[in-house]
């Protein structure tokens, strides 16, 4: 269900280990990371900056990598040398494929698609006209007339329509791996956006807010077949860019915010528990001004997350400890490109 679990069960992408390194506190970590590479933009625009993060922030060029931590010297290899742009990649629950959007031409929608780990034959799975924003993973659903549980993704798509900051899509959508039985399961008329499965089961997702509360977006929750939506983070907080979701091993759940007035990019990260998501909110990581985005869950509590410490500057990967116990530990940061969206 919840994908550090999942990741760290088969051992795939990462090894973690909370060995102490003399009196510093430091942390080990080892393995290959898994993640988008988006080059900067020749007018410095940053990933998110436009009024939604959809095929204007995967650019020509972006591109899914993996990196081994321990041989650094290797480079990065790349998983999507076939697409214009690829990026948001999400991990099966046996760490053996990989689900992410791409298009294979400059002038075509983004679309979902599916590959091993190794990048060999990569399967289309969606053919819309418009942009499929991001793409995850479901847990298998089973029905009474089903003879076997069927494996499902989630998928998000824009309508063309400009929307606030943050909010990339007009619904989410579910289907089968195939591509077939697609359902929309949201029906926000101010767009919506960042799926992200939580572990009991629950779609937690970003949702605009009417214009006549302030505008900004909350966090809501809906099951994967669409019933019971419920607030979840925000809902009459003063108006923010909130987006971004991921659950830790703790029962929280981070996601990133932003004012208004600034691009929806990156931001502080604020923590929430799971089971009282509306009482009670922390911020986690430094006081500066740097932003960080596409926080990310490990099993030992700590997050793997993208972070700059300006404008001026690339989004590198980080290992954050959000209870401040380890200093941040710097992972990778390539000067031409941001790196974003690690697993």
């Amino acid at each position: 269900m919840i994908r550090f679990v999942a990741l760290l069960s088969v051992g795939l992408l990462f090894v973690v280990s909370t060995g102490i390194a003399g009196d510093t506190g430091s942390s080990a970590y080892a393995g290959q990371l898994l993640f988008t590479q988006i080059p900067i933009h020749e007018q410095g625009e940053t990933p998110g900056s436009s009024s939604s993060r959809h095929s204007a922030d995967l650019p020509d060029g972006s591109r899914i990598v993996l990196f081994d931590l321990a041989a650094p010297g290797t480079g990065v290899t790349d998983l999507t040398p076939g697409f214009a742009a690829a990026g948001r990649p999400d991990l099966s629950f046996d760490g053996t494929r990989v689900l992410f959007v791409a298009r294979r031409g400059s002038n075509e929608p983004l679309n979902v698609w599916e590959v091993g780990l190794d990048g060999v034959s990569p399967r289309q799975i969606t053919d819309r006209t418009e942009d499929a924003a991001q793409a995850i993973y479901l847990s298998a659903l089973f029905t009474l007339n089903a003879t076997m549980p069927e494996q499902r993704i989630a998928y998000c798509t824009d309508d063309g329509v400009k929307r606030g900051p943050g909010v990339a899509c007009a619904a989410l959508y579910t289907c089968r791996l195939d591509g077939s039985q697609t359902r929309q399961i949201t029906f926000n008329p101010y767009g919506v956006g960042d799926p992200h499965l939580l572990s009991d089961g629950r779609l937690l997702y970003v949702s605009a807010r009417p214009p006549d509360s302030g505008g900004g977006t909350a966090l809501f929750t809906v099951h994967p077949d669409g019933t019971d939506v419920s607030p979840f983070v925000a809902v009459h907080d003063p108006a923010a860019n909130r987006g971004m979701p991921a659950e830790t091993a703790d029962g929280s759940v981070v996601f990133v915010e932003s004012d208004l007035a600034a691009p929806a990019d990156g931001g502080a990260l604020i923590a929430v528990s799971r089971s009282r998501s509306l009482h009670g909110r922390r911020t986690i990581g430094g006081s500066d001004a740097g932003s960080y985005r596409s926080p990310r869950g490990l099993s030992d509590g700590r997050l793997l997350v993208s972070y700059r410490s300006g404008r001026d500057q690339t989004y590198g990967i980080q290992l954050l400890d959000p209870r401040g116990t380890h200093p941040p530990v710097d992972l990778f940061d390539a000067e031409d490109r941001h790196d974003v969206d690690a697993l």
